[in-house]
C-alpha cells in the first residue's frame, strides 16, 4: 500500500493521475463495521478496474475538537495503516486533522478533494459525517455528486445485538473489561501495540 501523509504529497506522486474508488473516515480499530466498508471499496475497485483510495485522519477529531475529552484510541495510526494495507487497499492518504480542517465546510472539503483527485465513486458508512459541525452526510455527498460526477455508495451500518457497531462502543466494552465481546466486534483479539 502506498501511504501519503498529506494531500500535497499525494498530488506530487504519479499515483494521483489515476481514477479512484474512495472511502474516508478515521477507521479507529479497523473493526468489523469498518471492514465491511473497506471490503465494499475493494469489490468496487476490482469490478471497475479503478484504484482504491482510503482517506483517514490523524489525530482523532475528538482530540482536536474537545481537548479535555479522554478518547483512548483502539489502535495506533501505524497499526491502523498496517491493518488497512493487509486488507488490500492500494493507496491511503493520512490527513492531519487540525482546527483548520475542522472549520472547513462540507462543501469546501469535497471541492478540495474533487478538484484534485479523479473519483469515480465514494463508499461511506451510512453514519459517516464530515465538514464543520458534521454538516456533511450521505445526503450532502449525493448533492455534490451532481456537480462533480461521482457516485455514492452508503454501506448499511453493521449491527451486533441490535446495536450499531462503532469504535465508541468497542472502547466502552474494553473499559468495562468485556474483552471477549470487543474482540468479536474487532474480528481479532484486543491488543495494545506501541
Amino acid at each position: 500500500m502506498k501511504t501519503f501523509y498529506s494531500l500535497n504529497e499525494f498530488l506530487k506522486s504519479k499515483t494521483s493521475g489515476k481514477k479512484f474508488i474512495m472511502t474516508m473516515g478515521v477507521f479507529d480499530g479497523v473493526h468489523s463495521a469498518h471492514q465491511k466498508i473497506i471490503n465494499t471499496l475493494l469489490k468496487k475497485g476490482k469490478k471497475s478496474g479503478f484504484s482504491t483510495l482510503l482517506i483517514t485522519f490523524d489525530p482523532h477529531p475528538v482530540k482536536v475538537l474537545n481537548k479535555s475529552a479522554k478518547v483512548p484510541l483502539l489502535i495506533s495510526l501505524g497499526h491502523r495503516l498496517d491493518l488497512i494495507a493487509k486488507m488490500g487497499v492500494e493507496n491511503t492518504i493520512v490527513l492531519r486533522f487540525d482546527l483548520k480542517l475542522a472549520r472547513m465546510s462540507a462543501r469546501k472539503f469535497i471541492e478540495k478533494i474533487m478538484k484534485n483527485i479523479a473519483i469515480d465513486e465514494i463508499v461511506i458508512g451510512s453514519k459517516f459525517y464530515f465538514g464543520k459541525n458534521k454538516s456533511g452526510s450521505e445526503k450532502k455527498l449525493k448533492e455534490f455528486s451532481k456537480i462533480y460526477g461521482y457516485k455514492v455508495c452508503a454501506v448499511k451500518a453493521k449491527r451486533s445485538s441490535g446495536k450499531i457497531i462503532s469504535s465508541t462502543w468497542i472502547r466502552m466494552l474494553i473499559t468495562k473489561g468485556n474483552l471477549g465481546k470487543a474482540s468479536r466486534l474487532l474480528l481479532r483479539p484486543v491488543a495494545v501495540l506501541g
